[in-house]
């Protein structure tokens, strides 16, 4: 599996707003990332199915905050939650 990513310039790390183990994840894909790529490689955390909120607030198990500490404690680009289904947020990220 990490041939995909190896020698890669830049990787996104995707976590689900509404999966709690979605975010815990993170930490063992930037720690198998930055293993295989090195410290050269950038990363961003994008947080996806902001869209939830707009019908299911309630779903949501990861909050921003915990987002925004993850990526400032790990050195990461981070720029808002997004939607890829309903396309929030996801061409600003790029």
């Amino acid at each position: 599996m990490t041939t995909y990513f190896r020698g890669a310039l830049g990787i996104f790390l995707v976590c689900d707003i509404t999966n709690l183990s979605s975010f815990y994840n993170l930490q063992y894909w930037l720690d198998t990332v930055r293993e295989i790529c090195g410290e050269h490689t950038v990363v961003a955390l994008m947080a996806n199915k902001a869209d939830i909120m707009f019908g299911s607030p309630g779903s949501r198990q990861v909050l921003r905050e915990q987002l925004l500490i993850f990526a400032r404690d790990n050195r990461l680009i981070y720029e808002d939650e997004c939607s890829a289904k309903a396309n929030i947020n996801v061409t600003q990220t790029f």
